[in-house]
Formats: structure tokens, C-alpha cells, sequence
């Protein structure tokens, strides 16, 4: 209990802190100092409770509280979510720590969730408070076991849940199996939650309802989570009669071992990249719970329907296609999936579809977003999605279909209804409902998988990235011409957009290939600092100092200029040089003038790709040859160099 109430009290301090609104830090400003109070280590006990300087009363926030008793305590005890009572005690010894629900977890081993193997289930038990003890559930039977392929090696991994009985959890419907979503790879926290309720809002059907929780496991607080429905056939999920249905997850084959799937595409080159269609669900039962003879029927079924379903899309016909797939379903998900530029939902993994009672294929549900809005691939324009062979197929040969996805998106972005209004507005209002539980968190995981900013960097990073993923859109469906949106989006701060709107690019002025260093890698040189092409880049391996130089076609005052980050910065962030030193001098026989000179590089350059981050000279004269001094420790990347000023 001395645990819990540790912990508790270090969410009431988070919750104050949140209450004072500091401006919004820049990427390219140091990271300010975190307050005192360390990140909650429930299993760590404090032999004397920590002291809280109460705020002023015009500060004072909403108090985070335990769970609210609601019901008066008779002998029997508190009347609980399950139908059944429980001592006081045991609500007691279960608060809230913040907002959200918080989700304990009890597992025999002493190393907790670290005792849980891969695809293994493990006997726990779990309460989960959700407001007052009518909303919650107490120390009931369930199994764990570990999930993900790639996320599983995350120091936040994720979990499936398979419940004793059903469970009505934070209000999405009574089930047995639910998933603990890491939010590890998303310094946000809000990709995979935010799309979720996007895809419902889309009115795709069987979208998974999911919630933030707090999770204490054994004692120890390990962080936030998103707690999710698993993607099945079933009246709270999927809400199709399960003997007239089926359910399909569309894979790579590198991704699976498969011994019911459906080829979609072969590729011949590389088979490791032909697409499979693998059963997962047939007639209410999962794939593996089926007799071979089930088997043999459900594949015999299913071949014949695919096939159809590829004539269908390549046939040019409307009507053709609509008896064989639910073509709003289609349309919805390809906008969504476009939109976010996932890289999974390309067809390489975690792409559902299923079999309705009306005999048609129906797209989605939507799963794993946590590497989408820019956090995997910085660009903006350009399809995605329609390299994936249904989608390649459906906008290669199905021109009525390709008008129903430019309809559909001239509806999403008309008045009232407008999916970047909804957003903005969601975006911003998720932000604050989990403001406390981020910031504890951070505390336990101060760095994401692949993004390693500042939180609200990360967020200002994500609004901009879906602007012009938005603007990109317009221009590809609405015929909308005009600024894709780019030149803000690549600007990693606040700073840096208005130095790039307050100056002229001095390109024109640069001599050609008068760039001079030390050599890179192979085809990695000094010269792609200025050959205007972000995927190139100059990277070398470096222990101390060296010289970039490069002359002008003739004398001009360089004003400011601008850095930009190379194409896997967010996975190897130490490539951004530690510090540099500008230089200017009139003639090569004059000595060298510093100019500029930045000495913490990589506080000031953020962890994302392809992104530019910009400096301003305070007293800027006329010099025609310049010199970068750049000092690094091992490797250093930049793509891009861009001198501003005013022509």
C-alpha cells in the first residue's frame, strides 16, 4: 500500500505541474530542466513521504484522486462493475493514479511483467478502476502473454489479455481478449489511439474502441498503455453472424508461416514479398481450432471468392465490383491509410478484412499505427497505398472507383464535416485529457523507439506533418494547386520558419562545386550538402574537427542558414554534428572571421529526418569564401546546407 500511495502522490505533483502552462519549447531550444520529483518506481518504497509545496490558489488544478466511493459501505461491502462486493479495504488499496483508468496487474512471479514470455500465456489476475468502484473490476483471473514481432523488443512491450469472464473494461463492451498497445515508438502517445477513433468517426465498420491506461504490474508502475479490443468476429467487435463470416489478415509472406492462406500477388523475383491473405476466423471459430475437413472447405470457398474479388477490381465495372466488396468500406480505409502513410498498411502487415453476412468483403479494421504521421518516412506527397495489388489494381483499372475515393474526400473536407478540423480538435483535446500520465511516462521512458524530442516538439511535429500530408491530398483527389505545405513542415521549430519566410535562399549565389572536405562515405561527399537534394547527404566517420569550405560567385552577407538532418536521423539521432563554427573571409589570403558559432549541435538539431533547423547571424557582412568547422565524435551526417539572405 506504501507503494501505491507513493506513486499516487507523484501523480498529484505531475497533475499541479501540469496546471501552469509554460510556452511551448522549440526543438531547437536545450531541453529545460524536468522538476525534482524522479519518475514513480512503485517497487522502490520511501521511508518518508515527499513534500509537495501546495500551488497558489489561483493555480490550483482539479485534485487527481483515488477512485471516488460513491456507494455508501454496508457489511457485505462495495457493489463492483462484476456484479459482485468487495471489502472497502480492497477499493482502497486500488486508487486511480491519474484521469485514467489504471490497470493493475498481478502475476506470481516476483519480476512481474518481466517474467511474461513471447506467445506464452501466464496466470495473472487484474483489477481495473475506472472512476468509482461501480465502474471497476477487483482481483479477477486472467492470462498474459507477450505479442508484436518487432515491438516486442521495446523496454515498453506489448500484451494480449485473455480474460476468465467477460469484462465490460472502460466502457467498450464485454469480451474475454483485449490488447495492451505499447505507446514505446510514439513519442506522441497519440497514433494508434487517435486513428482508431478516427476510423470510427469514418464509420468503418468493426473499429476497435480503445482507452489510455495507467498499468501497475506487481507494485510497479511500468507506464501508459492503450488498451484496445482484439480484432474478432463478435458482437461488442466485429458485429456479423459469426456462422455466415470470416475474418482475414493480409500479409507479406516474409511476415507469417501460413498453411490456409490465399495468394494475392506472387512476386516472382522476390517470393519473400508476394502478399498472402490468411485466414484467421472461419464460421465463428479460429483457424487453428478447425478440422481438416473445415479446412479444406474453407479454402475451396475462399479461393473461388478472391478470385472474383480480383476480377472484380480489374474489371472497370462499378457494378461488378459491388457485388463482391462493400465499396465504402474500401474507399474509407484507403483515405485514412493514405492520409497517415502507413507503412505496414501497404499490404505488408496488419491489414484486416472480412466476410459479412451479406457475402462481401469489408475493409479493416485498422491495426498499428504507431510508426505512421511522419515517423517513419518525413515525406509528404506522393500515393502510398496505391502500390498495395488491390489498391494498384482498383486505381489502375476501376475508374468508378477512383471517383468514389474523390467523392468520398470532397466530403471530409466540406464545413462540419471536415477531417482536418476533427483533427486539430482531437489532437488537441487528447493532449491535455493525458497530460499527467505522459509526463509519468516520460519519466520511466525518457526516449521513444524512434523519436528521441521533447513531447510537445514531437506533437507540433505530427500538426505539421498531417497539414501537408492534408494539403497533398487536396491537391491528388480535389485538383487543389497550390504550397503542398512542405516548406513549413520540414522546419523543425518555430524559429526556423520564420528565418526560412524572413530571407532569401542564396543558392544562386553559390559557386558550383566549390565545396571542399574531407571524403565521406561512397557517394556520400561534401558536394550533396549543396546539390539542393535532400536524399543525398555528406556522412563520414569523425573524431574531432573538420573543414567545410565553399566559395561565393561573388561577395554577399550570409544572414542566417539552415541545416537539414539526413534520411535515418531519428534512428541514429548522435549523426547531428556536436557544434560548428562558421567563417567568412574575403579572399583567401585574408585569415578567416568568425561569424556564427553553435557549441550544444545536438540539442539544437531534433532527432527527425529530412527536417531543417535554422540559425541567424547577428552581425552579418560581406564575405565571398566561407568555412563550416564542424566537431563530432564518430559518425556525422547533415543532407542539406542552405545559406539565406537577402538577394
Amino acid at each position: 500500500m506504501k507503494k501505491i500511495l507513493c506513486l499516487l502522490l507523484t501523480a498529484i505533483f505531475l497533475a499541479s505541474c501540469s496546471a501552469e502552462t509554460p510556452a511551448e519549447p522549440a526543438v531547437s531550444e536545450p531541453a529545460a530542466e524536468t522538476e525534482a520529483m524522479e519518475a514513480p518506481e512503485i517497487a522502490e518504497i520511501q521511508s518518508e513521504e515527499p513534500e509537495i509545496t501546495e500551488p497558489e490558489p489561483e493555480e490550483e488544478p482539479a485534485p487527481v484522486t483515488p477512485a471516488v466511493i460513491a456507494e455508501p459501505v454496508t457489511e457485505e461491502g462495495y457493489l463492483t462493475r462484476a456484479g459482485t462486493r468487495v471489502p472497502e479495504e480492497t477499493v482502497n488499496k486500488y486508487p486511480q493514479l491519474t484521469n485514467l483508468p489504471t490497470l493493475y496487474l498481478e502475476l506470481p512471479s516476483r519480476a512481474g511483467l518481466r517474467s511474461v514470455e513471447h506467445g506464452v500465456y501466464t496466470e495473472a489476475s487484474y483489477t481495473i478502476v475506472d472512476g468509482d468502484h461501480t465502474n471497476s473490476y477487483y482481483d479477477l483471473p486472467l492470462q498474459i502473454k507477450g505479442r508484436g514481432n518487432y515491438s516486442w523488443s521495446f523496454a515498453q512491450k506489448p500484451y494480449t489479455l485473455k480474460l476468465a469472464a467477460k469484462a465490460d473494461l472502460a466502457g467498450m463492451g464485454e469480451a474475454k481478449k483485449w490488447v495492451l498497445v505499447t505507446v514505446h515508438s510514439d513519442k506522441t502517445m497519440l497514433h494508434n489511439y487517435l486513428t482508431q477513433e478516427c476510423a470510427a468517426w469514418l464509420g468503418l465498420p468493426g473499429t476497435c474502441d480503445n482507452e489510455y491506461v495507467d498499468v501497475v504490474a506487481n507494485g510497479e508502475y511500468v507506464g501508459t498503455y492503450v488498451l484496445t479490443e482484439k480484432i474478432q468476429i463478435h458482437k461488442n467487435r466485429i458485429d456479423v453472424m459469426e456462422q455466415k463470416s470470416a475474418l482475414f489478415e493480409i500479409e507479406m509472406v516474409y511476415r507469417h508461416t501460413c498453411d490456409l492462406c490465399f495468394v494475392m500477388y506472387e512476386n516472382k523475383r522476390d517470393p519473400s514479398n508476394s502478399v498472402h491473405i490468411c485466414l484467421k476466423e472461419y464460421n465463428g471459430k479460429d483457424v487453428e481450432d478447425l478440422t481438416s475437413g473445415q479446412r479444406m472447405q474453407a479454402f475451396g470457398e475462399y479461393k473461388t471468392f478472391f478470385d472474383n474479388v480480383s476480377a472484380a477490381m480489374k474489371s472497370g465495372s462499378m457494378e461488378e465490383l459491388e457485388k463482391y466488396i462493400d465499396v465504402d468500406s474500401f474507399v474509407n480505409w484507403y483515405l485514412l491509410n493514405e492520409l497517415t502513410r502507413n507503412y505496414d498498411s501497404k499490404f505488408v502487415t496488419s491489414c484486416y478484412c472480412f466476410r459479412g453476412e451479406d457475402g462481401k468483403l469489408y475493409m479493416g479494421p485498422c491495426w498499428d499505427y504507431d510508426t505512421c504521421y511522419g515517423a517513419q518516412f518525413a515525406e509528404t506527397e506522393g500515393a502510398w497505398i496505391q502500390q498495395a495489388p488491390w489498391y494498384q489494381w482498383l486505381f489502375e483499372f476501376n475508374e468508378p472507383f477512383v471517383q468514389a475515393v474523390k467523392d468520398r474526400w470532397a466530403e471530409l473536407r466540406t464545413e462540419g464535416n471536415d477531417i482536418a478540423e476533427w483533427f486539430w480538435t482531437n489532437m488537441d483535446a487528447t493532449v491535455e485529457r493525458i497530460a499527467v500520465s505522459e509526463k509519468m511516462n516520460h519519466e520511466l521512458y525518457p526516449n521513444s523507439e524512434f523519436v528521441n524530442t521533447q513531447y510537445d516538439a514531437a506533437v507540433k511535429y505530427m500538426k505539421r506533418w498531417l497539414e501537408a500530408r492534408i494539403q497533398w491530398m487536396d491537391s491528388e483527389f480535389l485538383g487543389v494547386s497550390g504550397n503542398s505545405g512542405n516548406a513549413a513542415l520540414y522546419c523543425g521549430n518555430d524559429a526556423t520558419e520564420e528565418i526560412a519566410s524572413k530571407y532569401d535562399d542564396l543558392a544562386k549565389y553559390i559557386k558550383a562545386n566549390s565545396a571542399d572536405g574531407p571524403d565521406g562515405y561512397a557517394n556520400e561527399g561534401v558536394r550533396n550538402l549543396f546539390d539542393g537534394d535532400k536524399n543525398t547527404k555528406y556522412c563520414l566517420d569523425m573524431h574531432g574537427e573538420i573543414e567545410v569550405t565553399f566559395e561565393l560567385k561573388q561577395a554577399h552577407a550570409v544572414e542566417a542558414y539552415m541545416f537539414r538532418t539526413g534520411n535515418d536521423t531519428m534512428e541514429y539521432s548522435s549523426r547531428n554534428p556536436n557544434s560548428w563554427v562558421l567563417y567568412g573571409r574575403s579572399s583567401v589570403s585574408d585569415e578567416w572571421t568568425l561569424i556564427h558559432e553553435v557549441k550544444n549541435g545536438e540539442e539544437n538539431l531534433g532527432a527527425m529526418n529530412h527536417i531543417w533547423y535554422g540559425f541567424e547571424v547577428e552581425d552579418p557582412k560581406e564575405y565571398r569564401y566561407y568555412k563550416f568547422v564542424f566537431r563530432e565524435d564518430g559518425i556525422m551526417q547533415l543532407s542539406e546546407i542552405q545559406l539565406l539572405g537577402k538577394e
